[in-house]
């Protein structure tokens, strides 16, 4: 659910293969006013927060880099 976000993050990030720099972008979008669905804002602490079909869930920086390694877009 989270693809097409992540993927427009990466778009505009000064560095689309650093987790940090895709970061701040998905942080950006969550916190901005016109924030595309599923995602509803930005927690300190909790991370990104989105709305999925079973309900409100976070998604952190942690996973990022997770998601990220395991496609291959940064390094291990």
């Amino acid at each position: 659910i989270l693809s097409p976000i992540i993927e427009m993050a990466k778009q505009t990030a000064s560095s689309p293969g650093n987790y940090q720099s895709v970061w701040a972008e998905l942080v950006k979008l969550a916190d901005s006013a016109n924030r595309p669905a599923p995602l509803i804002g930005y927690s300190d602490g909790e991370g990104v927060k989105y709305q999925d079909s079973i309900g409100v869930k976070f998604f952190t920086k942690d996973a990022l880099k997770k998601r990220m390694k395991r496609s291959g877009a940064i390094a291990p």
